[in-house]
């Protein structure tokens, strides 16, 4: 859950961490083994200082996606979904 907006950010980041919390507190769980996964490329260094434990940075490491090109598949989702459908293991 992220905002480009850093004005947003910590409300947001607030608000996973008290649900965090909660959770944990109604559950019995330690809050050390729950996962807290929010920030993203544009604002993962204010997430894991207000406690993030899982940050998703694809774009600062592989680039912005190029949503323009197409599927390299010429098979049609059609072709596609037969051959899931008749998938066979054996062995080698």
């Amino acid at each position: 859950m992220a905002t480009f907006n850093d004005v947003l950010s910590l409300p947001v980041h607030q608000l996973l961490i008290s649900l965090r919390q909660e959770l944990c507190s109604k559950l019995n769980i330690p809050i050390e083994d729950v996962e807290l996964s929010m920030g993203m490329s544009t604002d993962f260094q204010h997430a894991i200082e207000v406690g993030s434990t899982n940050v998703r940075i694809g774009s600062t490491i592989f680039g912005e996606r190029d949503y323009t090109k197409k599927p390299s598949s010429d098979k049609t989702p059609r072709e596609i979904k037969d051959k899931l459908e008749n998938l066979t293991v054996q062995e080698h």
